[in-house]
């Protein structure tokens, strides 16, 4: 995740946006998926959202967008770790830790 915050091209921006953009048109065509989608867009918008604007929003992402996001949420910030069964090979909190310091 830290990547993010500093190795990310407008190539694979523009891949994503193109991705996400189909993705929120074929949801459009199942019932299932409209109403999950209006349940969403009232809980974090409070309204309805019309696809072009949907669609302008997702153009709006750009590199500089997602590096200062990465940056102000996942860099140099502790993570919230939970294992599940025999756990005596599951690393420290530190080796997750220390991740954050990796060069890229």
């Amino acid at each position: 995740m830290n990547r993010f915050g500093y190795d990310v091209t407008e190539a694979q921006v523009e891949d994503v946006r193109e991705r996400l953009k189909a993705t929120m048109c074929l949801a459009l065509g199942n019932t299932s998926q409209i109403m999950e989608m209006i349940g969403r867009e009232l809980l974090v918008h409070g309204r309805r959202i019309h696809p072009t604007e949907a669609f302008s929003r997702v153009n709006d992402v750009d590199v500089n967008a997602i590096k200062l996001a990465a940056h102000r949420h996942l860099i140099d910030k502790d993570y919230a770790l939970a294992a599940v069964g025999p756990t005596m090979e599951f690393p420290y909190y530190t080796v997750f830790r220390n991740l954050h310091y990796k060069a890229w």
